[in-house]
């Protein structure tokens, strides 16, 4: 059994592992049992308040659980608004968005089931309320959607790649996409659940006391295996440092090939090919955010799970307790305000994104008013441009005669959009 002093440094070991049950991306503790027994003597010196138990600081219980709860209301909301919104508007069936769809999937799985259990994991003290099955799910959870998302990102990358740089090659690949990216999106599972296995194996649920024998429940992950070192040393460098890198070099020459294209379009009056064009941006820029935030969000995390594996004893005495709730509290609001960043990204950036949420949101009258007066606006600029094409040889009296219809035309334009409004 383990043996936890009761103090309010209470081991910083203690303390790390208490954060590797249900931290992100599974941070682990390097803690042998030699380091353990040095932890118990260091912190021993103090005896006269060996019986207290350990406290998170109160500014960084009250601060992290203000930040989880904020997070989980809006990740919530707007990740369920992402999938509702693509999978009722026809129009955001294409392959870019149903990836997209499947990201808030996996951001939903870590609000639900990982944020709730951090949230009350910051408050129990050392102690693991949760049972054996949570204790291994949590971090096994944490890692496969985070390689979810690492995939997706690299499958929706290469798509665009493919869509933008190398066209005429992609008209294939691209019919494929669309009829199968239910097949793709499983695949991209199955691979992060089959990679992110070993995390099951590595927490171990066991019993404990306090060093005045209260009995305890604790979730370990106590790295002791030289496979478990380079397992997560793996995991690292080969689903996120080497995908980094893949993603640099597939967006800088999208844009360069947008830049390209831009250039090319300059002077030319063909208004197709230009809203094409602004389209592809948008979306271009839209996932340059999110692999931006994606990374940038994940990077805390992923460092504080190397520094664990293989600080010192010197350097977590020289961190603190406090020094090392601080790092880890930043470093899981990162983790987890990625999720709640998306929905806001795409609304953001993407036109067609608010263009499609408005659509779901606004009543079928309104809609139908709108299409409406769509269609008699087109009408009234489809009759003035095909007149205001004819032969300029016509006598005055037939441009006069084209006044009088378009003004006609004008006024039938007008009498139908004030009855469109008053049905």
């Amino acid at each position: 059994m383990d043996v936890d002093c009761r103090m309010p440094e209470a081991g910083i070991a203690k303390a790390i592992q208490e954060l590797n049950a249900t931290s992100a991306v599974s941070t682990f503790d390097n803690l042998t049992n030699e380091t353990e027994t040095w932890n118990e003597d260091f912190f021993n010196i103090s005896t006269n308040i060996s019986r207290v138990v350990p406290e998170v600081p109160k500014y960084i219980l009250i601060t992290a659980t203000s930040f989880y709860i904020i997070m989980f209301l809006l990740g919530l909301t707007g990740n369920m608004l992402v999938v509702y919104v693509v999978l009722r508007n026809r129009d955001m069936h294409s392959s870019t968005h149903l990836f997209l769809v499947n990201l808030s999937l996996a951001d939903l799985l870590v609000l639900v089931i990982c944020m709730p259990t951090a949230l009350i994991d910051l408050h129990a003290k050392d102690v693991w309320l949760l049972g054996e099955g949570l204790c291994k799910l949590v971090p096994f959870l944490e890692n496969c959607t985070a390689l979810t998302s690492t995939l997706t990102i690299l499958t929706v990358s290469f798509d665009r790649y493919y869509g933008i740089c190398q066209p005429l090659r992609a008209r294939t690949v691209k019919m494929l996409r669309r009829s199968h990216v239910c097949i793709l999106v499983t695949i991209i599972w199955i691979v992060a659940i089959a990679i992110c296995i070993p995390f099951t194996l590595i927490p171990v649920y066991r019993n404990s006391k306090f060093k005045d024998g209260t009995p305890i429940k604790v979730c370990r992950n106590t790295i002791k295996d030289s496979w478990k070192t380079g397992y997560i040393i793996f995991v690292f460098c080969f689903f996120f440092v080497v995908p980094f890198f893949i993603l640099v070099v597939i967006y800088s020459i999208i844009t360069r090939q947008l830049s390209r294209e831009s250039f090319q379009l300059r002077g030319q009056h063909e208004q197709a090919a230009r809203v094409r064009l602004r389209t592809r941006k948008q979306v271009i820029t839209m996932l340059i955010v999110i692999v931006f935030l994606f990374f940038l969000f994940h990077l805390p995390i992923r460092v504080v799970s190397l520094w664990v594996v293989y600080a010192s004893k010197e350097e977590m005495e020289a961190l603190g307790l406090e020094g090392y709730y601080n790092l880890l509290a930043f470093a899981r609001i990162m983790f987890y305000l990625h999720c709640a960043t998306n929905p806001i990204v795409y609304n953001v950036v993407s036109t067609k994104f608010r263009m499609a949420t408005a659509k779901v949101f606004c009543s079928r009258q309104q809609l139908e008013l709108s299409q409406k007066r769509s269609s008699y606006s087109r009408q009234f600029s489809r009759s003035l441009s095909n007149r205001s094409n004819k032969s300029d040889s016509s006598c005055v009296t037939d441009r006069m005669s084209i006044r009088t219809r378009s003004t006609s035309d004008y006024v039938m334009y007008k009498r139908n959009e004030h009855r469109v409004e008053l049905t």
